[in-house]
């Protein structure tokens, strides 16, 4: 798995992608610079709750997919594949695990369909106002 983290950039401008460093309560992400010949990196200091690991999934054209991303999908209600209830959920990273927050509980054991979309993050959005 690749280890790779994100985190937005304690001025505001936006998200930036890298390795994660920690200390004394900072968070940084180090960004690897291409065509140097020995490694450097650029040092962007993160807000640290904004701090999400890539969960070594990537869906639709290969958008990569991190803990705290808001993702949506289909629950597929037996082996079939038949689709369910549509699912929006919150995805965390467990004791090295996957998982998705759902809500929905049907009366009935289900699966998560493999068509997911990234619809947003829990820093950026709110989970109510995603439809």
């Amino acid at each position: 798995m690749e280890y790779l983290f994100r985190g937005k950039r304690v001025d505001g401008k936006g998200w930036v992608y890298g390795y994660l460093a920690q200390n004394q309560g900072h968070s940084w992400i180090l960004i690897p610079q291409e065509g140097i010949a020995y490694q450097c990196f650029v040092w962007e200091e993160v807000i640290p709750e904004t701090v999400g690991q890539f969960t070594g999934f990537e869906f639709k054209q290969g958008q990569k997919i991190f803990s705290g991303d808001i993702v949506k999908t289909v629950a597929l209600t037996n082996r079939w594949g038949e689709r369910g209830a549509i699912v929006i959920s919150k995805v965390e990273v467990w004791n090295g695990n996957v998982c998705l927050s759902i809500t929905y509980t049907p009366l009935y054991p289900f699966c998560i369909g493999h068509d997911i979309t990234v619809i947003g993050n829990i820093h950026d959005n709110k989970m109510e106002d995603i439809k």
